[in-house]
């Protein structure tokens, strides 16, 4: 399976919409990370290094000390939506 970043960006969106904790976003966020470590998932080349720069920092967001706010996330889905 193939990921891809509108499945990222339907994540942050569903966060910005409060319809998902921030809890719950790290821990998709690290499910989907050691999912690409196992080879479950894969990316396009080019998308590698942009989608695990927001994982990674996703991972970590239910920690205060790296919490997102909302200008975070919506700085992510714009990353996330240039081509």
């Amino acid at each position: 399976m193939i990921l891809t970043s509108s499945e990222i960006i339907a994540q942050l969106e569903q966060r910005l919409a409060e319809r998902m904790s921030a809890a719950a976003l790290a821990n998709w966020a690290l499910a989907t990370f050691y999912a690409l470590e196992q080879g479950r998932l894969t990316v396009a080349e080019t998308d590698a290094a942009p989608f695990a720069e927001v994982l990674d920092a996703l991972m970590f967001a239910d920690d205060a000390r790296f919490a997102l706010d909302e200008a975070g996330l919506r700085q992510m889905v714009a990353r996330l939506q240039r081509p």
